[in-house]
């Protein structure tokens, strides 16, 4: 259960990091809020994917996270890179 949290704050925070890309005017409250759309559909749609080739195993899982993770490790490198 409180994976399953840690998860979808994850992609949640992922999803609105990825509005910036988009919508550079926009507020946060309305930020988040697409970020829990764009996160969890993301992490749904790339899930399926993968898991139609590998099945439900922890290591589709793995994967469907990682590329689920890829907009906040790229901003944390970013970040990491300009100082």
């Amino acid at each position: 259960m409180i994976i399953s949290l840690v998860l979808a704050l994850f992609v949640t925070a992922s999803g609105t990091i990825t509005t910036y890309f988009y919508d550079e005017a926009a507020s946060f409250a309305s930020r988040l809020c697409a970020g829990a759309c764009i996160g969890l559909a993301a992490l749904g749609l790339v899930g399926f994917v993968i898991a139609s080739f590998l099945g439900l195993t922890p290591l589709a899982i793995a994967l469907t996270v990682a590329v689920g993770s890829t907009p906040v490790c790229l901003t944390t490198l970013a970040i990491c890179h300009s100082t």
